[in-house]
């Protein structure tokens, strides 16, 4: 059996002395052939854990004389507490799970209305880059079709200018 300390005050709360009491419980439940375990049946600290909250100050010597008398009754309303707050703490966990799962589906909502956004936008900007390459390609090539066209009126010019040349100069040739 381990070793233990208990620290014991008479300023101690009703919550801490019940948490001795379970301790205690707990520990010589774990070792049930020390002489001590009968001390700590479920019956018997279920009375002491009820005369605790209940502010009731009682020898256990009252207890055991049969002064305050343990019926099946006590020990069924008992468990049925018990069960009635376990049912509640139930209940509680299945409420937290449904608001869990609400919060969860809201989220899975947002997350999915946010990646369709996303992908609309991205698909926007796509179309934009396609619209930018269709134009950037026209220009090019208009562009390129204004190069040859220039080549080609740069051609006439000199053409016309070498023809004029000729003409101004017809006579100096010719005479």
């Amino acid at each position: 059996m381990p070793r233990f300390m208990l620290d014991i005050s008479n300023d101690m709360g009703k919550a801490a002395e019940i948490e001795i009491i379970e301790k205690l419980q707990r520990i010589y439940k774990n070792h049930p052939d020390n002489y001590l375990a009968s001390l700590f049946s479920n019956t018997l600290t279920g009375w002491v854990t009820k005369q605790i909250k209940d502010d009731m100050v009682s020898s256990i010597d009252e207890y055991l004389n049969g002064d305050f008398v343990w019926s099946q009754d006590n020990q069924q309303r008992i468990l049925e507490m018990e069960i009635k707050e376990k049912d509640l703490k139930i209940e509680q966990l299945r409420r937290e799970l449904r608001d869990a799962g609400t919060l969860l589906e809201v989220s899975c909502a947002q997350a999915e209305k946010e990646a369709e956004l996303q992908e609309k936008e991205l698909s926007e900007s796509r179309q934009i880059i396609r619209e930018f390459k269709q134009y950037a390609e026209a220009w090019e090539k208009e562009a390129k079709e204004n190069r040859c066209d220039l080549q080609k009126k740069d051609t006439e010019i000199l053409k016309v200018k070498a023809r004029l040349y000729d003409i101004e100069h017809k006579e100096e040739v010719e005479g």
